[in-house]
């Protein structure tokens, strides 16, 4: 949506049944799988795709997205700090692993994949909490965003 309001194009691929004919009915061109969508692209954004993936499928989703994204492409994900007692509390989610930021990096890298910037989304639902965690000095955060950027390593 924000690319739209920019004015800027964007394919989505969307599994959720309801998202995806609301996408449809605003006209926006979306699938619901990746095998079609054709060429390549400056971005790609995973907005709480991977927790919904298991270990070997994130590491072959990271193969796929590779080969959408233009040598210096962005990848943007975003996942559920595993640590986040609201993560652990939100059992109704169908999540499958809950990723550390090094793993990801880690299967980044393993991709061709170098983390540019790590942002941590702070919870804002209990201030008490925040200010207990402030005080003993310990960083709770609910999620994070990695911007990583594809090193493509192929000749052409």
């Amino acid at each position: 949506v924000a690319c739209v309001k920019m004015g800027r194009n964007f394919i989505g691929c969307e599994i959720d049944e309801e998202c995806f004919k609301i996408s449809k009915e605003k006209g926006y061109e979306i699938y619901k799988s990746l095998n079609k969508i054709k060429g390549k692209f400056d971005f790609v954004v995973l907005n709480e795709v991977v927790e919904h993936l298991d270990l070997e499928e994130a590491k072959d989703f990271f193969k796929k997205i590779q080969f959408y994204l233009y040598p210096k492409g962005k990848l943007i994900l975003s996942t559920p700090n595993p640590n986040e007692a609201y993560t652990k509390l939100n059992e109704h989610e169908p999540h499958k692993k809950l990723y550390f930021i090094e793993e990801l990096k880690k299967i980044g890298e393993e991709n061709n994949f170098k983390t540019i910037k790590i942002i941590k989304h702070h919870i804002r639902v209990n201030p008490i909490k925040i200010i207990k965690n402030l005080i003993k000095r310990k960083d709770i955060h609910a999620g994070y965003t990695i911007f990583m950027e594809y090193q493509d390593k192929t000749t052409h």
